[in-house]
């Protein structure tokens, strides 16, 4: 009976000692009693270190075009449906993008700022 409760000690500290690696809390201390039963203890293993990446830099607005891919989009002077028409655009026209904000891109199209719904734009310029 000593020698299988001794193995099932053995089996419990590998246990524990896999479980507390893995990053988790580590278990409540328990107390420990005296005994003749020889205790086993395991080794404590490296906790891994994570190296963080520098983000990679998001392309800056002056070298991203956009292209208009519906005839007659409306250029805005805000993000939204009622705001001013500064001109209405025709498919392929291309305009220099700025920015994404919530369903609207803010762009540059001769030297005016405003915005095109996102729908209304691609990276790609559309088949004529």
């Amino acid at each position: 009976m000593n020698g299988r409760i001794g193995r099932l000690l053995a089996l419990g500290l590998v246990l524990l000692a896999l479980v507390s690696g893995c990053g988790g809390e580590p278990p409540p201390e328990t107390p420990t009693t005296t005994s003749a039963t020889p205790t086993i203890t395991a080794k404590p293993t490296k906790t891994p270190t994570v190296t963080p990446t520098t983000p990679k830099p998001s392309p800056t607005a002056s070298n991203i075009i956009k292209f208009v891919t519906d005839d007659e989009v409306r250029f805005r002077a805000s993000p939204s449906t009622d705001a001013e028409i500064f001109q209405t655009l025709m498919k392929g026209t291309e305009v220099q993008f700025l920015q994404v904000e919530g369903e609207w891109t803010k762009v540059s199209f001769e030297g005016q700022t405003g915005y095109i719904f996102s729908l209304y734009l691609s990276g790609t310029a559309p088949a004529p």
